[in-house]
């Protein structure tokens, strides 16, 4: 059985400037909390290693660090989600 084609449907490149862009030429950035997060990180890390070692801060700084992955993980899942949301 052949497939039907939508006369709405749309081509989608994904890039490394922006995160997407359709063929309807709209771009799609990556969200800014996103990069803010990736910023965040280093300096953290940085910040750690220039404490007193096993100090209290040191841990609670290392504690921040730990929790970073998990909050870019879920700004990249709620972006892809919108977006794909919108698309469909």
């Amino acid at each position: 059985m052949p497939v039907r084609q939508h006369e709405n449907s749309v081509g989608i490149d994904t890039g490394i400037k922006s995160f997407a862009t359709l063929s309807t030429q709209q771009v799609f950035d990556a969200p800014k909390p996103l990069k803010q997060a990736k910023t965040k990180l280093p300096k953290l890390q940085r910040k750690a290693s220039k404490q007193v070692k096993g100090s209290q801060n040191q841990r609670k700084t290392y504690n921040k660090i730990s929790r970073r992955p998990a909050r870019i993980a879920r700004i990249r899942l709620d972006f892809l989600h919108k977006l794909t949301t919108y698309l469909a």
